[in-house]
């Protein structure tokens, strides 16, 4: 979710200008997911290079949110989504190469 460098993708752009603005909102939506199913969500950090390839070999637009849906959907197949939340010592799901405890699991 934190890019080393800015999106090329018009459509991702929005998003991505306020990355901690963005996974603080991916974080309460999957709480309320959580909370609303009884169990453990999955998250799918997207790598926007690998998006924009998988996009174009699939024939998607990569800047759709069905792109990026069906994307996700790929990575939690091949076992490369993450359950959230992940434990306190653990990488944070957003990439940040901090701990969750002190990154988006702040309270």
């Amino acid at each position: 979710m934190r890019p080393s460098r800015r999106s090329t993708r018009p459509g991702l752009a929005e998003d991505l200008d306020d990355t901690v603005a963005y996974a603080r909102h991916i974080e309460g939506h999957l709480a309320n997911l959580r909370h609303a199913t009884s169990q453990r969500p999955q998250v799918a950090p997207l790598d926007v290079e690998e998006l924009a390839a998988w996009a174009q070999d699939q024939g998607y637009d990569p800047d759709s949110g069905e792109a990026r849906s069906q994307f996700a959907a790929e990575l939690a197949r091949t076992g490369r989504a993450l359950l959230w939340p992940p434990g306190r010592n653990d990488p944070c799901w957003c990439r940040s190469e901090r701990k969750y405890k002190r990154c988006c699991g702040v309270r």
